[in-house]
Parts: C-alpha cells; structure tokens; sequence
C-alpha cells in the first residue's frame, strides 16, 4: 500500500495519475471494471473507464447520459456521500428495479465517494460481473486509503494542469499563445529528431490583419 501511494502521490500529470489509480484501484479491490467520475462547477464527468485488460481515459462526458453504469446508485452516493456496497444484486435490494442492473445483472457492486473536506469531489464505482461477495471489508480498508491519497494527488494534478493551461494560452482570450507555439514546435523537431520518417511544418497565418487589432488592443 505504501509503495502504491507513493507512486499515486508522485504523479503530477492530471490523465497518468487516473491510470494509475484506477489500475491500482481495480487491483486492490477485486473488480473486473471500473469508472471514475470527477465533479465539476456543472456537475460530474465520466473521465476514465477500466477493466481487465487496461484502463482508458475518455473525454469527459455527463455522467447522466452514460448507460453502461447504474445511475440509481451514482445518484445515492451523489446524495448522501457514502460508501455503498451491493455484496449480491440478485438479492432484494433497493436498486433491483434499476434498469443497468435488471440488463446487465452485475454480481457485485461497489461504488465509494472521494470526498475533501466534507466536498464531494469524485467517485470510483467498481463491478465485479462473476462472484457475490467480492467487495470485502478488508478490500475496503484499502481502498479507502488509496482515496485518501488520490484526493491529495487529484487536487494537485489540477492544480498544475490549471497553471499550465494559463502559462500557454491568453488570459484574455484563452487562446493559444507564443509559448505554446514554440512548445509544439519543439516536441515537433525532437520527433524528427527521434524518428526521422516523421514529417512536419509549421504555417503561420494572419487572418483578417487579425495581429495588428490584438495588438492594438
């Protein structure tokens, strides 16, 4: 555990880090497949999707209009921010009706919040399709730890993908300035460098005398 938070906790890049935990996270709690949604200011975002053979990192998309999770139980942990567990769905439950799990007939389910100082930040929702029971408590302890320290990494990965995002693009505007330019050209010459079939160029336009009114300005 130990070793695989400091891993988590080194990582400073925002789409490495959720690899990382969710490999880590799949791993540790016995689960064939996994989400993580992260919370934005105009809701929560499906961000990447794992299973057995590898994790993806997906362009965020509205939790709400993604079908292969149940949104029964997203919502439930939305609401009261706790940990929830499903140990046999084929029990009597209060989700039975849930239209993902009456279709997929998932056998275990688990689904925890990432929650910072009272805030609910994330949530890690995990299946297991082959045995009840899986879920257990000492999977739980675990994982509880490596949220605790995703919750640390995740705010940090923001944080630098954020002063990146304004160290390369107009305050103003957002758009793409200078340095990001001259970033793009580098890695595009180092490629050549590194493979040197690899074409490139780089064109430079001034649309509509565009240069001289933002300068103006």
């Amino acid at each position: 555990i130990l070793k695989v938070s400091h891993n988590i906790s080194g990582e400073i890049e925002l789409n490495r880090l959720i690899e990382k935990l969710m490999i880590t996270t799949l791993g540790s709690a016995g689960a064939q497949k996994g989400f993580l949604i992260l919370a934005h200011e105009d809701g929560f975002y499906l961000e990447a999707e794992g299973n057995i053979d590898g994790v993806k990192i997906i362009p965020s998309t509205p939790v709400e209009s993604y079908t292969e999770i149940s949104q029964a139980i997203i919502n439930y942990v939305k609401i009261t921010k706790e940990v929830l567990v499903l140990n046999d769905t084929s029990q009597e439950n209060q989700f039975q009706s849930d239209p993902y799990i009456l279709r997929t007939r998932p056998k275990s389910i688990l689904c925890s919040p990432v929650i910072k100082q009272y805030k609910l930040i994330g949530i890690i929702y995990l299946e297991n399709n082959l045995m009840p029971n899986v879920f257990t408590r000492r999977r739980l302890d675990v994982l509880n730890l490596l949220t605790m320290q995703a919750v640390i990494s995740l705010e940090n990965a923001r944080y630098v993908e954020q002063i990146r995002h304004d160290a390369l693009h107009d305050t103003l505007t957002g758009l793409p300035n200078w340095n990001l330019l001259l970033a793009r050209m580098m890695h595009a010459i180092n490629r050549k460098k590194r493979q040197p079939t690899y074409d490139c160029c780089a064109i430079f336009l001034d649309l509509d005398r565009f240069k001289v009114i933002n300068d103006s300005l």
